[in-house]
């Protein structure tokens, strides 16, 4: 098989935010995501929240809770710690170089931009009072020069020490100046304003000494002693093996017409994944995301639909890598066949051990849904003036149309692409949230996230709904998850999440809810679509009338029983073609049968003895009337029927 570009070539491509020279000039890409600031004009503009002891260093700062909604490592990484070694090197709080030169805060980074659209809410580590908010400075910067020194929020706690929280989404900070703010309350959400090439929260902890600042890293380790300010730190990630955050599967088309030189704008866009990989497509990339120490070595395995190798490139981390891109790149028209039709695999082993994989479909031609672009997300400000967005798709697609979900009646599509918002809004709170659909005619979507915020309306930071269990068990090759609600308050409903062990987070359905209720409310939803052999982790997305959002905790599944399993065909309605899986744990007779409405045998798709494993069949309903039939397949002593629905 050839390669485009070999293992050698690959090892030394990682695309790694410090050390590329395919964007700019490492020294100068090296960026202080807090330039200097004029503390003594700051510290002039909070005269007015000034307290006596901020003359006298604090010895007892407040604890802090994590700034940021998600976790750690769910959407997240610690690109930089505060420099605690204070010559022209840098060091961090355990004596080691997870971070740059001068930096004094801590820098907490989400995978790419399109997360960052979704929303990532920043909240308020401590209690305290608003002394200053920036909210209107253009965000999704990713290199210098930088226009501006960005949107921030800055909170003065009890004792005068203050916290920085640095580089939100433009529009999108939540606090007024003057307000009084508890712990976990909703700031804002995270961007990537002013000095910043990523989307990311600088969080940095300090005080005034006489006018003059004065940082306090608030992790505690060998270079820094002093106690931690953290209500539960963080374990350490300076020396932690590679990690790999993020991965994907793309085209030449999707990454810019020359694989050798991706963008690196576009890796932060997280480049878009076909939902048909076509066989006719010369290349295929698939890209990770990495955090790891020089010396780590993975494993990159690209497997076909009966799990047979189809190739496979080892790397090593050249460097330490805070973040680093890499990718692999093979021929692959010229190794594909239809035969070769069906869910393929693309998996990182480390070790031996599957860290990550992503699956990807790979048919007779390539489509993409259709994709917000440039932007996925945006946040608007009610300001007294009636505000727009166009909405704009990426060119991989087809025909699309759009629609509004969510939206309340200061909110309109107009023109069948802009979105129209009032000078005054109806929302009954600070932070209101809905969304753009965009359909292809395929019925594949995408969403634009839209944020406003009313600074006339109150904030509210109440838990609409009082989730009381949550639980799953698994019967009859089906996982049946069962949760109740103590009370709900304007509860639009529950999208049910699945991964496995080494996938991301798919939505498999939707539970309407019950609205506002004080009563206990008790929900189901059945899961049949399994792969036997599977671990599968479950958790639900309970999203409230406004369209705000909580996550429940997550919820284990132990490897689904290997057993035989047919699944429901792809796509459905179908034109003409559509695929059928099954999967068969020994070897055994396999019978798959075409019937129609009435049950009458239309045609054999396979009749043989086939081995244990997988099996996608491609059916070709062309020549066929339109309309309702039925595949039935017998394997064993097992029998099972799905329905089909053909539209010409």
């Amino acid at each position: 098989m050839s390669l485009v570009s070999n293992p050698v070539n690959s090892q030394t491509y990682p695309f790694n935010s410090h050390q590329s020279v395919k964007i700019v000039n490492p020294k100068e890409y090296e960026f202080n995501c807090l330039p200097i600031i004029n503390h003594a004009t700051f510290w002039q503009k909070i005269g007015r929240y000034r307290t006596s002891s901020n003359a006298i260093q604090k010895i007892n700062y407040p604890l802090f809770d994590w700034p940021l909604i998600n976790q750690l490592h769910d959407g997240l990484f610690l690109f930089n710690y505060v420099d605690d070694d204070n010559s022209n090197t840098f060091a961090d709080y355990m004596g080691n170089p997870h971070t740059y030169n001068g930096h004094q805060g801590t820098d907490v980074t989400l995978f790419n931009f399109r997360a960052m659209d979704r929303g990532m809410k920043i909240v308020a580590a401590a209690d305290g009072t608003v002394v200053e908010t920036v909210f209107s400075k253009q965000d999704r910067n990713t290199k210098p020069p930088y226009p501006d020194f960005g949107n921030r929020v800055i909170v003065q706690h009890d004792d005068g020490t203050h916290a920085w929280y640095v580089h939100f989404r433009k529009n999108s900070v939540t606090v007024e100046e003057g307000e009084t703010i508890e712990k976990g309350d909703i700031l804002g959400l995270a961007g990537s304003s002013g000095n910043s090439t990523e989307a990311h929260l600088h969080f940095e902890v300090g005080e005034y000494i006489n006018g003059i600042w004065q940082k306090r890293d608030p992790w505690q380790g060998t270079l820094n002693t002093l106690p931690s300010l953290w209500q539960n730190q963080e374990p350490y990630v300076g020396n932690d093996p590679i990690r790999i955050y993020d991965m994907g599967v793309t085209t030449r088309a999707s990454a810019g017409g020359d694989e050798n030189n991706i963008s690196f704008d576009l890796f932060k866009e997280s480049l878009s994944q076909p939902e048909v990989f076509g066989k006719d497509e010369a290349i295929i990339i698939v890209w990770l995301q990495v955090q790891g120490q020089a010396g780590d070595a993975f494993t990159l395995k690209v497997r076909r639909p009966d799990n047979s190798l189809f190739d496979q490139l080892s790397f090593m981390l050249q460097d330490k890598a805070q973040r680093a891109w890499y990718r692999g790149v093979w021929n692959f028209a010229q190794n594909v066949s239809p035969g070769d039709y069906g869910m393929w695999k693309a998996t990182i082993s480390v070790d031996g051990s599957v860290k990550k994989q992503v699956d990807f479909e790979v048919g007779e031609i390539t489509v993409f849904r259709p994709r917000f672009a440039p932007l996925s997300g945006r946040s608007f400000r009610i300001n007294g003036a009636t505000q727009r967005d166009t909405l704009r798709v990426s060119s991989l697609g087809g025909e699309i149309t759009y629609s509004l979900l969510n939206e309340l009646d200061f909110v309109s599509l107009q023109q069948d692409s802009i979105v129209m918002v009032s000078a005054t809004s109806t929302q009954p709170s600070r932070s209101f949230y809905f969304q753009a659909i965009t359909m292809d005619q395929a019925g594949l979507k995408d969403t634009m996230w839209y944020h406003i915020v009313d600074p006339s309306k109150p904030r509210t930071n109440t838990v609409p709904v009082e989730l009381s269990t949550f639980s799953a068990k698994f019967k009859d090759n089906t996982v049946e998850l069962f949760w109740t609600t103590l009370s709900e308050t304007n509860n639009y409903g529950f999208v049910v999440e699945r991964k496995s062990e080494n996938g991301s987070w798919d939505k498999i359905g939707f539970v309407k809810g019950s609205g506002t209720t004080a009563n206990l409310n008790e929900y189901t939803f059945l899961d049949q679509n399994l792969m036997p052999g599977t671990t599968y982790f479950y958790r639900l997305k309970q999203i409230n009338s406004d369209g705000s959002f909580e996550y429940s905790r997550e919820i284990k599944i132990d490897s689904v029983p290997v057993t035989i399993t047919l699944w429901q065909n792809y796509p459905n309605p179908f034109n003409p073609i559509t695929a059928i899986r099954y999967h068969i744990p020994e070897d055994t007779n396999v019978s798959l049968q075409i019937l129609d409405l009435n049950g009458k045998w239309v045609s054999n798709l396979i009749e043989e003895k086939q081995k244990t494993g997988t099996y996608t069949i491609e059916w070709n309903a062309k020549s066929l009337s339109s309309g309702i039939y039925f595949f039935k397949l017998e394997a064993g002593r097992f029998t099972a029927i799905k329905k089909a629905v053909f539209l010409k």
